[in-house]
């Protein structure tokens, strides 16, 4: 016997709230388990209806600032390109001498190998700054001078 999506779900929402062993006293056609797996199921579907979003994807930008940003475009037609270039040559700096390779040891590229501190003393004298690139958007870590 095949049974049909609303026949599980009666029988789920029904039986879901009785006990496992009880569950199991029960003469049915399916096995206890199946009658919880249908009850979550039935659970996850009705989250899934309920937590759907309006409207799919980012909210709408406000008109006022969308009308804003494309007259500051226009006005200033080499702003898109200048940052730009910004951006890829701070993060070109930044995968050339400073991020880890792991064939290198995970030393940086253009840097010498660092010797490995393996001396519990030392580790803890370790002084080590963070520094930002991109306004944050990369973060690098180097030991103090």
């Amino acid at each position: 016997m095949k049974f049909r999506a609303e026949d599980r779900a009666f029988v789920a929402a029904l039986l879901a709230s009785l006990p496992r062993d009880v569950l199991r006293r029960l003469r049915m056609l399916v096995r206890p388990d199946t009658v919880l797996r249908w009850h979550r199921d039935l659970i996850k579907q009705r989250h899934a209806r309920t937590c759907r979003p309006q409207r799919p994807g980012c909210p709408r930008t406000v008109r006022s600032i969308r009308v804003l940003v494309l007259r500051l475009v226009r006005e200033n037609p080499s702003w898109n390109e200048r940052h730009l270039r910004y951006a890829l040559h701070e993060f070109e700096q930044h995968h050339d001498a400073h991020r880890p390779h792991r064939a290198l040891n995970q030393a940086a590229p253009l840097r010498e190998t660092p010797a490995s501190v393996t001396d519990p003393g030392r580790i803890s004298r370790l002084d080590i700054r963070r520094h930002d690139r991109l306004a944050g958007v990369i973060h690098e870590h180097r030991h103090a001078a």
